[in-house]
């Protein structure tokens, strides 16, 4: 009779190789994690580099006018706030911040929510010491997205 102490139990893994794969299963599992976790953080910038629109609707939203103040007699419906931000994230990145880009912004966003143009709008520049964003230097741009709906009255 063979003593228990000699005798494996047959699922019993201690071949070096199984032990490896193993280990190796588990770092890619800690890899993919962190890498998922890390373009999560990144989600907050997309503002900057994916608008969500295809190359049809970023042409007609920068078709939509911008006001920075009252825009012209006619009957308006507000829709709401809207923000575009121009963000450089570190000081050695090389993308320069710009109204322009922060207005393009602004229209891409009054495009999603379903205006056809964008009144009030002012922008301000921001540095690290300024803004709760990530941007090591930005310009954020704000105003209020509308919809016209009818002429002006004569």
């Amino acid at each position: 009779m063979i003593p228990d102490a000699l005798v494996r139990h047959p699922l019993e893994r201690t071949d070096r190789s199984c032990r490896h794969f193993y280990r190796e299963k588990v770092l890619v599992r800690i890899a993919v994690a962190f890498l998922s976790a890390l373009l999560a953080g990144c989600d907050k910038m997309s503002t900057r580099f994916v608008s969500g629109l295809s190359a049809e609707e970023r042409a007609q939203a920068a078709e939509l006018p911008v006001y920075r103040g009252q825009p012209p007699e006619g009957t308006y419906r507000t829709i709401g706030p809207v923000e575009g931000l121009s963000c450089r994230i570190t000081h050695v990145d090389v993308y320069q911040v710009s109204e322009e880009n922060a207005i393009e912004e602004l229209q891409r966003a009054a495009f999603r929510v379903g205006a056809n143009a964008v009144t009030n709008v002012d922008c301000a520049r921001e540095d690290r010491s300024q803004s709760a964003r990530r941007c090591f230097r930005s310009i954020n741009c704000r105003g209020v997205a509308v919809r016209r709906t009818g002429e002006a009255s004569n």
